[in-house]
């Protein structure tokens, strides 16, 4: 067999032979909304708005949403809860720190869909709790980096208005630091264009604001948190007239009204949010919270009820230019009525829920840990004068002044321990059983003092609008029947069986509930010592369907029975006359 040769033919050099194409361009419309299972999308680039507009801005123009007056957003009828962005909580429910902070130009795509809740998404088990979530998607360029937006004003009027948002992002975290301020009446930030005047009330409100957000994410662990800060004045003056038609006694009845108010209000909340993977069978979430509150009110108000229009004596005082018109008015009044108050308010709570879910060793089967706790400290107080004249045509009038001063401290708290597991019993079905346990106690203690024969003690207005101090020896003024202390101590049991098909097209839950209650109420009243007692065992069904025919059309069924008892408040005899025209009972 003769051998192959191998024959080296050396380097061989291949000469260049290049040709440019002409460019390809490809022009598609952008579609203005797409579907994808059950979130949809809508592309910024489809929907024109103003250059420089915020995000509300946007948003009201997306088919199937409105924005109410108070910032509620809807999807086809269904509330949008949070704003996320790129997945991550941005502020909490205030969604009015993104739709009037964050600049169309850095917005991709919004993103509508159900978010399941931790439990859910935990397990596995769809437990038919979910909120309606708007997820923000942010342009190349923008979310990998920082920016920021500065937009300020300054008018006649001494009106100013200005704001900062800034941003950074990059893979693993976000920061948003959101600063404000204007006295133009908007809560939180306009487009510029005097559009989003919502949520400032009546009267004249300078806002003032500022938050900080942030979020990390790693294969273990995931950070969030929010801190907010707000202040607002609120600065108001109304007039009023009304007619009430009563043919039936042969004339009308005629009220004239006008009030004066001012306030002004601030708080600080804070939450925060811990999610850790220590291994591929456990979860554990942790979302603390805590908020401080802090406002003072000052009203003042002037009403008359009339048989007769008094507009009419008005206008001939005003051509005879002198007269006895008061005493005219006098007539043909049936009351009046004189009041002015102060309050002051304030509060602080904590809040915060643990969830602890450990997947077993068959696919579907959890054991789930939940805690809840929530405390609050809170003390009101107030101070009013009213004065009431009753007018008779034949004995002239009668009437009286009140002085209340009334302080309200009271201190709550509550927990609940849940536990929850979770056994397949066949493809697609699955049997959970619950148990729960609530305990709170609440602490309400309301001292009226009456000061009514003292002439002298009047409420002395400051500009500071801050509560006139008590007088000497305040305490033999004080009221047996509108002081009262109350005390309630509740237990709660709650034992569920629940049975739960889910499939992609159906998912059924259906259960039964039994609930023991105990209560008991401690309440001084007039000097009396009450204790009640009362328990009370209630059985509550509960099922949900839900159907899916398609990607954007589904059915869901919701029924649950609820039993409710009255206050233990109610049961009692007591009469409230702090308000002489409006008595309770």
């Amino acid at each position: 067999i003769e051998k192959k040769k191998v024959l080296d033919l050396g380097t061989i050099a291949l000469k260049e032979d290049a040709k440019l194409l002409d460019e390809a361009l490809v022009v598609a419309e952008v579609p203005p909304v797409t579907a994808s299972d059950d979130t949809l999308v809508y592309n910024t680039a489809a929907f024109r708005v103003p250059e420089g507009s915020m995000l509300e801005e946007l948003i009201k123009r997306y088919p199937g949403v409105e924005i109410d007056e108070d910032g509620t957003i809807k999807i086809n009828g269904k509330t949008v809860n949070r704003i996320l962005m790129k997945g991550k909580d941005f502020f909490g429910t205030d969604k009015d720190m993104a739709l009037k902070n964050i600049s169309v130009d850095a917005v991709d795509q919004v993103k509508f869909y159900d978010k399941k809740s931790d439990f859910s998404r935990v397990t596995g088990i769809d437990d038919g709790e979910e909120e309606t979530v708007l997820d923000l998607q942010m342009k190349k360029g923008v979310s990998d980096g920082f920016f920021s937006n500065t937009d300020a004003g300054y008018g006649t009027k001494e009106r100013y208005r200005v704001q900062n948002t800034t941003n950074y992002y990059n893979d693993v975290s976000q920061y948003t630091l959101v600063l404000s301020a204007n006295n133009l009446n908007n809560q939180g930030f306009s487009d510029g264009r005097g559009r989003g005047f919502r949520g400032g009330g009546s009267g004249l409100v300078a806002p003032k604001q500022g938050g900080f957000r942030f979020a990390y994410e790693n294969s273990k662990i995931e950070l969030g948190g929010n801190v907010r800060a707000n202040h607002r004045d609120t600065d108001s003056k109304s007039w009023s007239s009304s007619e009430v038609f009563m043919p039936q006694f042969g004339s009308n009845q005629f009220s004239n009204r006008r009030n004066n108010s001012f306030g002004r209000s601030s708080n600080l909340n804070a939450d925060f949010r811990l999610e850790w993977k220590p291994d591929t069978m456990t979860n554990i979430i942790f979302r603390p919270s805590v908020s401080y509150n802090s406002s003072d009110n000052w009203s003042q108000s002037a009403s008359a009820t009339f048989r007769e229009d008094p507009f009419d004596y008005v206008k001939l005082y005003e051509k005879a230019m002198y007269g006895d018109v008061f005493d005219a008015l006098d007539s043909i009044a049936i009351n009046s009525s004189n009041n002015e108050s102060m309050s002051h308010n304030e509060s602080f709570s904590a809040s915060g829920n643990l969830q602890v879910n450990r997947r077993l060793s068959k696919p579907g089967r959890n054991i789930t840990f939940r805690g809840n706790f929530s405390y609050s400290d809170s003390e009101s107080k107030s101070y009013s004068v009213n004065s009431v004249k009753y007018y008779q045509a034949t004995a002239g009038s009668a009437g009286y002044d009140r002085k209340r001063y009334a302080a309200t401290p009271s201190k709550s708290w509550n927990y609940t321990l849940r536990l929850s597991y979770t056994e397949p019993l066949a493809k697609n079905l699955f049997l959970q059983l619950n148990y729960s346990f609530n305990n709170s106690y609440s602490n309400s203690d309301r001292s009226t003092y009456i000061f009514d024969e003292l002439t002298d003690y009047v409420m002395s207005l400051n500009h500071n609008y801050l509560l006139p101090g008590l007088p000497p020896g305040y305490e033999q003024y004080r009221s047996d029947s509108l002081s009262r202390n109350s005390v309630y101590r509740t237990q709660r049991h709650d034992v569920q069986i629940m049975f739960r098909y889910v499939t992609d097209k159906m998912n059924i839950n259906a259960g039964i509930s039994y609930i023991p209650q105990h209560t008991e109420m401690s309440y001084q009243y007039f000097g009396i010592d009450t204790l009640l007692k009362r328990d009370v065992y209630n059985i509550s069904p509960n099922v949900r369907f839900r159907y899916r025919w398609s990607k954007q059309t589904n059915l869901i069924i919701n029924y649950r029975g609820t039993t409710s008892q009255p206050s233990m408040t109610d049961l009692l005899d007591i009469t409230d006359d702090s308000d002489p025209l409006n008595i309770t009972k």
